[in-house]
């Protein structure tokens, strides 16, 4: 902007044009040489057109001295299982955000169930309550169990400003979280902050297997097996399931005979929770070729992603989430072999068919005017809501869902149509946390 009293770009001091003429003429610019006053002078060919300079900037386009917003701040909460961290962060980076990590460590006081607890940071060590400090932030993701009353009074602290997201289930008052990130086997009601995704976050992108540093040693290890190799995942006994011997015996028969129709190998590898006696039994189990490794916590070599990475097809135990996902993550084809309940899985699995019996009894009833036989339901959603009741796992409930999107086959079924695009859970999931900020 000019000054008043000046005159120019240059100021008050600027020359004027008569000035200028009664001049002595100035030398000569060698970048004007091709200019005379009665037009330009003919151009060597090794000449070339001096350069248009650029238009000066406007006042209006000058830095008005505002900085630019800054994205919002995302905090991830990580607990102590690796599996709840590893879909906080993949969620947190895929939103493209700033993002901050708070390792939490708790007290005796976790042990109090949530729903009693209510908002609090009592819950957490000094050191990990001294971690949560201002600036607060925009977004909190969380999972598990003991986050959740920590995350809600980070909210409180920041006056209702942080907006919350849970992966997985809660084990609180649903109304707690703006969003709450799902899959099948927890099994949680529908609901206008509930998305219900097909895979957990945390699973392998087809690309991330071709990224092993040990792949090509792996290779060259199994190379003089006959293809085609089935990878044989096992995973074993749980609150729900058991893996007997003679249930292990059934999958290395299974796997073998697979395998000599194909003419082809058997890969498998044990998991930390499958039993040492069944283990001994798969392997006995399986004559044909084959590579076998027993899980151990010392083992330096593991042979689990190269498995991923290079087998033709997969037969995985119905206990795991983690195995049956990643196995999926692979495109490639996916058979699922049913462990036997153990009792507290029976009762969970009776109770979950009642309720399914109940909801369908409720739809029917819709329009009747004695609406007495949907109260059960009625009472246990709302318990679920209030956080009084979580919901049990039911790992049958994700196996019909993979078997529905065609992501996994019964043993001995013919390959289903794949209904599932990857990295769709991942963008409903963005989606869902932009949209919530919106």
């Amino acid at each position: 902007m000019l000054r008043p009293g000046e005159s120019g770009i240059f100021g008050a001091d600027a020359p004027s044009a008569a000035s200028s003429r009664d001049a002595a003429p100035a030398p000569k610019n060698p970048a004007f040489s091709g200019l005379t006053e009665t037009g330009p002078m003919p151009m060597d060919s090794s000449e070339q057109p001096p350069e248009t300079p650029p238009p000066a900037r406007k006042v209006a386009d000058l830095d008005t001295g505002q900085p630019p917003p800054l994205p919002p701040l995302v905090w991830v909460l990580h607990g102590k299982h690796r599996g709840d961290n590893a879909q906080s962060d993949n969620l947190a980076a895929n939103l493209g955000w700033r993002v901050e990590t708070k390792q939490l460590s708790w007290n005796r006081g976790n042990h109090v169930p949530n729903f009693m607890l209510g908002p609090t940071g009592r819950t957490l060590t000094a050191d990990a309550a001294a971690r949560l400090a201002p600036p607060w932030p925009d977004v909190v993701i969380a999972s598990g169990r003991r986050s959740a009353p920590v995350a809600a009074w980070i909210r409180r602290r920041s006056s209702g400003r942080t907006r919350l997201v849970h992966i997985g289930r809660p084990w609180a008052p649903l109304a707690w979280f703006d969003l709450i990130i799902t899959t099948p086997q927890y099994r949680l009601p529908m609901g206008d902050n509930i998305v219900h995704n097909t895979m957990p976050l945390n699973a392998l992108r087809p690309d991330d297997l071709a990224e092993s540093t040990d792949l090509k040693a792996w290779r060259q290890r199994l190379e003089e097996l006959p293809r085609p190799w089935t990878a044989v995942l096992v995973g074993g006994r749980s609150a729900s399931y058991d893996l007997p011997d003679s249930a292990g015996t059934e999958l290395g028969r299974l796997a073998e005979r697979d395998a000599l129709a194909g003419a082809g190998s058997v890969l498998v590898t044990t998991s930390p929770r499958t039993p040492r006696s069944a283990e001994s039994a798969i392997f006995q189990a399986i004559d044909a070729p084959s590579h076998k490794h027993g899980w151990r916590p010392d083992a330096e070599d593991n042979p689990y992603q190269a498995y991923l990475a290079l087998a033709d097809r997969f037969i995985v135990t119905g206990d795991s989430a983690s195995l049956l996902a990643e196995a999926c993550s692979t495109g490639r084809r996916v058979e699922v072999f049913p462990l036997p309940r153990r009792w507290p899985g029976r009762l969970a699995e009776a109770a979950s068919r009642t309720v399914g019996r109940w909801r369908k009894r409720v739809a029917t009833a819709v329009e009747e005017e004695d609406r007495k036989l949907g109260t059960p339901t009625r009472c246990y959603e709302r318990c679920v809501h209030a956080g009084l009741i979580t919901p049990r796992r039911d790992l049958s409930k994700y196996v019909e869902h993979l078997i529905g999107r065609g992501l996994v086959t019964p043993t001995d079924s013919a390959p289903l149509a794949l209904r599932y695009r990857w990295g769709e859970d991942m963008e409903r999931a963005c989606a869902a946390v932009k949209a919530m900020l919106a």
